[in-house]
């Protein structure tokens, strides 16, 4: 919801594209967004697709050249799903590494065999449900590697009855009465 000001009246929640913030784009894509515009990509490909287009409606809500650019991203990037092409679009990806990767439980579903290839490699992979964390996929051998490391670490019974206190003093017992048993 917006503030209200001090007259009453609310602010306007509309906030346009022109004020949100831009991260730094990829030099890459920077150099070939030049190169597209120099060349007059988005009107040729614009009057290429206008005879696909509804007569009532016009074109689609996603111009052809920005559709374009983003299957090239998709390409570039290995992005296979439409899941992930559309958060590329929303900005939601972030291209930087991060030592553990996050993916939706539907990107992981779809990529699977990236996310085990990337664990096999030795980057854990974290899977989330509705924005939690939810699992991590380790390599096998990570994983034999931290139950060693916490089998080692816990103490075992014999180390946990050892460590009682010895007290040679005698303990009062407890004067509650017993519950009868049901027979």
């Amino acid at each position: 919801m917006g503030t209200t000001r001090d007259d009453g009246s609310q602010q306007s929640m509309w906030v346009s594209a022109a004020d949100l913030p831009r991260g730094g784009g990829h030099p890459f894509y920077e150099r070939l967004n030049r190169i597209l515009e120099a060349a007059g990509f988005d009107a040729f490909v614009e009057g290429l697709c206008a005879r696909f287009y509804a007569a009532k409606m016009g074109r689609p809500g996603l111009a052809p050249g920005r559709y374009f650019r983003l299957l090239l991203i998709g390409y570039f990037e290995g992005l296979d799903s439409r899941t992930s092409t559309s958060a590329c679009k929303a900005g939601q990806h972030d291209w930087t590494e991060d030592p553990m990767a996050d993916w939706s439980l539907q990107d992981a579903k779809n990529r699977f065999s990236v996310v085990v290839d990337s664990a096999v490699e030795g980057t854990p992979q974290r899977v989330t449900r509705r924005g939690r964390p939810a699992v991590v996929v380790l390599a096998a051998a990570e994983y034999e590697r931290l139950r060693r490391l916490e089998k080692t670490a816990a103490p075992t019974l014999a180390d946990l009855l050892i460590a009682i206190p010895q007290d040679d003093e005698e303990f009062e017992r407890s004067r509650v009465p017993f519950r009868p048993c049901d027979p």
